[in-house]
């Protein structure tokens, strides 16, 4: 943030960081949260590289259940060329929920050429128990369940859903994410 440079070559930087890091490292496992080859392609060029150099490093991509709009979803794989063309360079697809509350494949976010890929891991949380039973937030009339993530936006998205009015006959639960 406080670099007085384009952003460009911010994110030339930023490409030739993690091309050093993951030929440097030779990691066995790589997760991409979210975008395959980064926000601005930056991963593009290093991931190819790697899977060049050693072609058993395990490559997975990190979804939540839940990405945007379907169509919006589905169309960002379709950015970069035919999603099909990902699959030398995916060897997994971690969706980080349960298909039986939102599958992203049935719900067109996910293409069904990469639909053998997806392994849905169910809900991570860090330091919970297996066993662990959930208790009862005391809800007894349906509820509007409101969360953010751990992005920048989070604590803005939180104010503005704290003041939100909800219908007549509705609790409203906001529930922080881990950097709130």
């Amino acid at each position: 943030r406080s670099l007085n440079a384009s952003t460009k070559h911010l994110i030339g930087l930023r490409s030739q960081l993690l091309h050093a890091c993951l030929l440097g490292f030779n990691p066995d496992l790589v997760i991409i949260d979210r975008h395959i080859f980064g926000v601005m392609r930056e991963l593009q060029t290093p991931l190819i590289t790697l899977r060049q150099r050693n072609p058993e490093v395990r490559v997975v991509l990190g979804l939540r259940e839940v990405l945007d709009a379907p169509e919006v979803a589905h169309a960002e794989w379709f950015k970069h060329g035919d999603p099909q063309n990902l699959r030398h360079l995916i060897d997994a697809i971690w969706v980080y929920g349960d298909r039986k509350v939102h599958n992203p494949v049935v719900a067109g976010e996910v293409p069904e050429c990469l639909a053998d890929l997806v392994r849905f891991t169910g809900y991570l949380a860090q330091g919970r128990e297996l066993t662990e039973v959930p208790t009862d937030p005391g809800l007894t009339t349906p509820f509007i369940l409101s969360t953010a993530g751990g992005g920048s936006d989070g604590y803005q998205l939180l104010q503005t859903l704290v003041r939100t009015e909800v219908p007549d006959g509705y609790q409203h639960l906001v529930v922080a994410g881990p950097n709130e």
